[in-house]
């Protein structure tokens, strides 16, 4: 365990001790999530926007998205809503931000692409919001994405670490098929997705629409069978 999920486990609302992370305070939370859900009835608009923006930032980022952008937008925007709806149990998401970090080495992201992603997510905001983009709203979003691009960040850092104490002769993998591709190299990542959605404190279940079946339960829905069923 590292010093980023120590903190998230040990203080939920302090910084962390010798860890320089400054986690959301309930106000803070509550500013994120109920500006989000606003925002979230043009989330194709915001997803055209932020992307626009931040390929204007730096055109350079525009080789990591392989695929189709408005597909990505989709799945940049279910990302974005299930770590604001996991803001209340940040240990459950922490191992699925760390994981994402780690993937993001293979994909070829930087330490200063983090900055130019919060630049553009920031910008993207104030103009959805306008005036309702006030300091606070700013500050509460600041807060939620220092806190989770550092986490990211020194996932990769143990990764990159670990390369360079045991560096190991390079090995050619098999080219990936072109929707894996687009989905991996587009920032999308299934695995997080899901760990996120599996880890939070909201039942989710998905069913066959035409038998009716759960096909899916997450572990909090789980636990709720099993207490309605005792």
């Amino acid at each position: 365990m590292n010093v980023a999920q120590q903190a998230v486990i040990d203080t939920p609302e302090a910084s962390a001790p010798g860890g320089g992370l400054t986690l959301p305070t309930e106000e803070e939370k509550r500013l994120v999530q109920e500006t989000f859900k606003l925002a979230e009835p043009n989330a194709a608009g915001i997803a055209e926007m932020f992307y626009n923006r931040l390929f204007e930032l730096n055109p350079a980022l525009k080789n990591l998205f392989k695929g189709d952008m408005q597909t990505q937008g989709e799945h940049l925007m279910s990302m974005i809503k299930t770590a604001v709806e996991g803001l209340d149990n940040l240990d459950a998401i922490v191992p699925a931000v760390q994981d994402l970090g780690r993937r993001h080495v293979d994909y070829g992201v930087k330490d200063e692409d983090y900055g130019t992603v919060a630049e553009a997510l920031l910008w993207t905001l104030e103009q959805g919001f306008g005036d309702g983009f006030t300091p606070e709203v700013k500050g509460a979003w600041t807060t939620v994405y220092t806190l989770l691009a550092t986490v990211m960040q020194d996932a990769a850092h143990e990764v990159q670490g670990a390369a360079t104490e045991t560096p190991t002769a390079p090995v050619e993998a098999p080219a990936a098929p072109v929707e894996t591709q687009a989905e991996t190299a587009g920032g999308f990542d299934a695995q997080f997705f899901n760990q996120l959605v599996d880890n939070l404190p909201a039942n989710v279940l998905v069913c066959d629409p035409a038998t009716f079946n759960i096909t899916y339960a997450n572990k909090t829905s789980v636990a709720t069978l099993r207490t309605i069923q005792d």
